[in-house]
């Protein structure tokens, strides 16, 4: 636990500051920081420690997370100047490249590219085949990308194909092949076999980048764009065919929701409700019984609006719908059944009723969630809370009320 073993360096090094083991035990501390976030007070714990042990053999490690403090404080101007003494002062530190890399960062993120160009091409002279050569090269194609004066696109398409041939597992290689997608889609060509062409080659970037392991904002931007170019062309079943084999593929991905939605669509779309309702509530399976998925709800709503048929709610089997979804979401959740689930069940069957303009069922069953689980609100999630607390506060029970909203600010600040 980083906050009690915070707590310990802290208090051995209150009781005994003069020990000979005090600067390891303060090493340790300043690294249990690193990982809390806390920047603004890990700037000041190593600045603390340059200052107390000057001729330490550590040294350049207390200068160079003061850098990192600065950076991921926002403060680049600072970090940029801290980083080049850094680098200027300490040559062969082990963290030489480490600095390299933040000190082109700095100038990248404050949009001075002729110091990021410069700084790149240092680190990558340097480091060829380095840690953060994937990323340097993807800053550098990205000024490319941008640069309004000439057009780059094909340096840029073939920079970064040529590296990706040699390096297919870079770090990068998710937004590496984002901006190739972005930079096919750019090309312009009086000739329409050309441009589709041109749209062709953009999408098969983009599923590429879909397959890479890469932070969640570049696999939703490959896949948001790759639907979109789908969409323009009314390729339905490409959709399907795509987000329904991410479904299959990264089934605990917090973005197999927004793949479950498309391919209910898709299949909605092809008069295929039931089948659809089926791959959601598989999507809903390692989720259903856990109160901190919040997206959960979301999904329940595209599945029953795949339950029910295209007709006037007045000539809809109201019952025969309920059962049936009442069976889907009883398979999904197996024998893992809890209060959560439950309490998922009861909101499922409350938004098939409101669709069909059944409001007191639907008031019913919201209603039923709150006061059954009123003694024990953990068991629900933040957007079951949210409902509860309000249908609590209108039926005037406001010690319960407040015992659901404070749970909901609770999961929040604990970052639940």
């Amino acid at each position: 636990d980083i906050a009690n073993i915070k707590v310990l360096c802290d208090a051995y090094l209150r009781n005994y500051p003069d020990s000979e083991n005090a600067e390891q035990v303060a090493t340790l501390a300043g690294e249990v920081l690193v990982q809390s976030g806390n920047w603004a007070e890990v700037g000041l714990f190593y600045q603390d420690l340059q200052a107390k042990f000057p001729q330490s053999q550590n040294i350049d490690r207390y200068v160079f997370f003061q850098g990192v403090s600065m950076f991921q404080d926002g403060k680049y101007p600072e970090a940029a100047s801290t980083f080049t003494k850094f680098l200027k002062d300490y040559p062969n530190s082990e963290l030489v490249e480490n600095g390299m890399y933040y000190v082109a960062m700095t100038y990248f993120l404050t949009n001075n590219y002729k110091e990021t160009l410069r700084a790149c091409k240092e680190y990558l002279s340097r480091f060829p085949d380095g840690r953060f050569a994937g990323d340097m090269r993807y800053r550098l194609a990205f000024i490319d990308f941008n640069d309004k004066e000439v057009d780059q696109s094909d340096k840029i398409i073939g920079d970064l194909t040529k590296f990706l041939a040699d390096h297919p597992n870079d770090a990068s290689a998710g937004s590496m092949l984002c901006l190739i997608g972005d930079t096919y889609k750019k090309k312009k060509s009086d000739k329409k076999d050309e441009i589709a062409r041109f749209d062709k080659q953009a999408l098969d970037a983009y599923k590429k980048a879909i397959w890479t392991d890469s932070p969640d904002d570049v696999i939703q931007y490959a896949l948001d764009t790759a639907t979109s170019l789908m969409q323009a062309n009314k390729d339905w079943a490409g959709i399907a065919a795509l987000h329904g084999e991410f479904l299959q593929r990264k089934p605990e991905s917090q973005l197999s929701l927004f793949s479950a939605s498309w391919v209910a669509k898709m299949k909605t779309r092809e008069g295929k409700g039931p089948e659809a309702a089926e791959m959601l509530a598989n999507a809903l399976k390692s989720r259903i019984t856990d109160a901190s998925s919040e997206q959960v709800e979301f999904l329940i709503d595209e599945l029953v609006r795949t339950l029910i048929p295209r007709k006037k709610p007045a000539d809809i089997d109201a019952d025969a719908v309920d059962n049936q979804l009442v069976e889907i979401l009883n398979k999904a959740i197996g024998d893992g059944q809890n209060p959560t689930a439950n309490a998922r069940i009861y909101y499922a069957r409350a938004r098939l009723a409101q669709m069909l303009r059944r409001s007191d069922k639907s008031d019913l069953y919201l209603k039923g969630i709150a006061t059954i689980n009123a003694k024990d609100p953990s068991v629900l999630s933040p957007a079951l809370l949210s409902v509860s607390g309000e249908i609590l506060l209108k039926l005037g029970n406001l010690d319960e009320a407040e015992g659901m909203f404070q749970r909901l600010i609770d999961r929040y600040k604990d970052g639940m």
